[in-house]
């Protein structure tokens, strides 16, 4: 009778130790457990990953990114090259254009007149110093007048010059030259002509301006 209480006392020992041992178990099963959850995901660094050409992920995110900023930029300067090159051609063909269709600058004067007795047209120099000085000598109805005497002069009207009195010669069918006829500076200046035929005398004067 004693030997099966003291059995049955020592049967409930051992479960209450193992049961004691199981609660153990759990309870540090449980601390692990809780432990490796309450772990922030967010404080574990990430692994880089290695591309096959040794670069990492975030090194090729980085060029792409970099690839990406710098294509735009280098686009539009290559289009703003492009544009100011043909606006560089344009104004060239319309500067060749202008310089082409400019008319010539003339290198005289072209002067008309006329008396009741005749028509005259003159040509002189239109820049300072000495000029040979054209006429052409008609009546009114266009018939050439030769063998006239026609002196030619220069007068600055501004300062009172009146330069000498220069002959012209006859070189027939109306047309008369006379070498030398001096302008001394820039402005307004007028040429008088004196005119002589069998049919009396005739006086002209033509307005001029004198260039540099």
């Amino acid at each position: 009778m004693n030997d099966r209480s003291d059995s049955r006392a020592i049967d409930s020992s051992d479960a209450a130790t193992a049961s004691d041992a199981g609660a153990t178990n759990s309870a540090a099963a449980g601390e692990l457990s809780s432990s490796t959850s309450a772990a922030d995901p967010a404080e574990v660094p990430p692994v880089p990953l290695e591309s096959s050409d040794g670069s990492t992920g975030a090194d090729a995110s980085n060029t792409a990114t970099a690839e990406q900023d710098s294509g735009p930029i280098g686009g539009s300067r290559g289009r703003n090259l492009r544009v100011a090159g043909a606006l560089v051609a344009v104004v060239a063909v319309m500067a060749a254009g202008v310089w082409w269709l400019w008319p010539a600058r003339r290198t005289s004067l072209v002067l008309h007149g006329g008396t009741a007795a005749h028509i005259v047209t003159v040509t002189a120099g239109h820049r300072v110093g000495t000029s040979e000085i054209g006429i052409e000598l008609t009546d009114r109805s266009g018939n050439p007048v030769s063998h006239a005497m026609i002196e030619v002069q220069a007068v600055e009207p501004r300062m009172g010059y009146a330069g000498e009195s220069i002959a012209a010669t006859d070189h027939g069918a109306g047309t008369y030259r006379a070498p030398n006829v001096p302008f001394m500076m820039t402005g307004p200046w007028q040429l008088r002509l004196s005119i002589t035929t069998v049919d009396g005398a005739d006086n002209l004067s033509l307005p001029l301006w004198i260039g540099g």
